[in-house]
């Protein structure tokens, strides 16, 4: 059986196929400090954290120039606070094409439960028909 990964991360989910035409949607949580996005079930729930156990090394100083290239790296823990805040639209303009006004920051709770949702692909992967999903709900760390 084939098994090919395509990550869609704009979306924070990569399908898999897992069979001739079933593809299931993976949910994925991006880690900011790592500069990486991660399947959910790579992480587990160690209080107000979600860690992985993995180390990513980042570009810490790149070089100047047409090609800039990294010159120095450091190694940081692919984890993330289940909290994170965000800037929301409070007022929006009154007029065609206007957009926010005025904004509002707020801090919002990463679930602990996520859906995977499995799909028949046909006609070329133009297709897609929900077949089945279930929720994954990420554990405690060990």
């Amino acid at each position: 059986m084939k098994k090919m990964i395509l990550s869609v991360l704009a979306l924070g989910f990569s399908s898999s196929v897992l069979a001739a035409n079933l593809v299931t949607i993976v949910p994925h949580i991006h880690v900011v400090q790592a500069k990486m996005s991660v399947s959910v079930d790579k992480f587990c729930v160690d209080g107000d954290m979600l860690r992985t156990g993995m180390i990513a090394d980042v570009c810490t100083d790149y070089s100047n120039g047409e090609e800039p290239r990294c010159l120095k790296t450091k190694k940081v823990a692919v984890e993330t606070s289940r909290y994170y805040q965000t800037e929301r639209c409070v007022e929006w303009g009154s007029g065609e094409g206007e957009l926010c006004k005025a904004y509002k920051t707020v801090t919002i709770t990463r679930p602990l439960t996520y859906t995977y949702e499995v799909y028949e692909s046909t006609h070329g992967d133009r297709v897609r028909t929900l077949v089945d999903s279930y929720d994954y709900t990420i554990p405690a760390c060990e």
